[in-house]
């Protein structure tokens, strides 16, 4: 029986596509594999993740709940991380969640041999699916890879088993009338092929 933690950062009150996604992904999921154990995390109701890393907190900031995102991270066997673009990133909540998780000694270790010689501490045997979506088509702007920077942070950890199934151009004159449901259904082979690897 494998343990799966679900990491969902949305900041929409309406349902969102990655939202969408990631239920469907569970049920699917679920569906292959009905004996693992499901833990939800929706950051929105994380009253750590309310409170940003600054000066004023820097001495105080890493806490017993920061060590339970870290534990969270380590009892799993499986991660399923969702969210939206917002500004060109990944979502406040998620930056912050990982402020709370990268911590020198506990998920990464420096090494100053040489550049990008950090060594991550997180069990790399750990499978990632990635669950994002955004407005514009992905490439569309140089400074909007947030697909790609959450992989290089996951990788900075140590996780190497890292999926992503990416809905892009969602607000695109394309898909902008479309429906979650007809959006979804743009991707729904690969999301199909995810589930069954994942």
């Amino acid at each position: 029986m494998s343990k799966i933690l679900v990491i969902e950062s949305y900041l929409s009150k309406e349902y969102s596509l990655s939202e969408y996604a990631t239920n469907l992904f569970i049920e699917k999921y679920k569906d292959i594999h009905p004996n693992d154990e499901i833990i939800r995390l929706n950051l929105s109701n994380e009253k750590k993740l309310q409170t940003v890393l600054s000066a004023n907190n820097f001495d105080t900031f890493w806490d017993e709940e920061s060590q339970k995102y870290i534990d969270l991270i380590n009892e799993s066997d499986k991660l399923i991380i969702s969210t939206g673009m917002i500004n060109f990133t990944i979502s406040p909540l998620l930056k912050n969640f990982f402020d709370n998780v990268l911590q020198a000694n506990k998920t990464f270790k420096y090494k100053y041999d040489g550049k990008g010689e950090s060594i991550g501490l997180v069990d790399s045997n750990k499978k990632v699916q990635l669950i994002m979506a955004q407005g514009s088509y992905k490439n569309w702007y140089q400074f909007s890879a947030f697909d790609d920077y959450l992989k290089s942070v996951l990788e900075f950890m140590g996780l190497k088993d890292i999926q992503l199934l990416l809905f892009d151009g969602t607000k695109t004159a394309e898909q902008k009338d479309l429906t979650i449901k007809e959006k979804f259904k743009l991707k729904e082979k690969e999301f199909i092929k995810l589930v069954e690897q994942f």
